[in-house]
């Protein structure tokens, strides 16, 4: 099936609808209202995308249910060599270094993890008074949020101080 063949075939049947000039048809994983599904050719091999963002797979199979789009063939099975190829040593080589800069930094996730909450309760902190700003020293609440902006920004300071 060409692409041109497949275009027509998920064309609506309003006749006013911008599916029925272009490229671009309705997606048939999802309800679509405005066209946004690709189909173009390049060679032999026809090439799908939906830009409302349905993941690939789910467009195959949607096609598949429509019968436009052929059924995989099974997979046959290719023996392994014994040998590694270049690109296989140098993923298992990636890895191990991955590997050993994790068993380096582990003593040091706590304290990066501390690290982190302690720039939350900061921001959090900001954010409270930037609002207790906003609210004026008129309004009974702004104080209630105050004191408690302090007090986290106390327990920021503590699990600083205690890290």
């Amino acid at each position: 099936m060409s692409a041109g063949e497949l275009r027509e075939r998920l064309r609506c049947d309003r006749p006013r609808c911008s599916c029925r000039r272009g490229r671009t048809v309705h997606c048939p994983a999802h309800p679509d209202r405005t066209p946004s599904f690709v189909v173009d050719q390049s060679g032999d091999k026809l090439l799908v995308h939906c830009h409302s963002g349905c993941d690939q797979r789910a467009v195959i199979t949607a096609l598949q249910e429509r019968q436009l789009w052929p059924a995989a063939p099974p997979r046959a099975r290719r023996a392994r060599s014994l040998r590694q190829t270049s690109l296989e040593e140098a993923r298992r080589e990636v890895l191990e270094d991955a590997r050993r800069q994790l068993r380096r930094l582990e003593p040091y996730r706590e304290m990066y993890a501390d690290g982190d909450a302690i720039r939350f309760l900061c921001v959090v902190v900001s954010r409270a008074r930037a609002v207790v700003t906003t609210l004026g020293p008129d309004e009974p609440l702004a104080w209630d949020l105050a004191r408690a902006a302090a007090d986290l920004e106390r327990d920021a300071f503590l699990l600083e101080f205690s890290a």
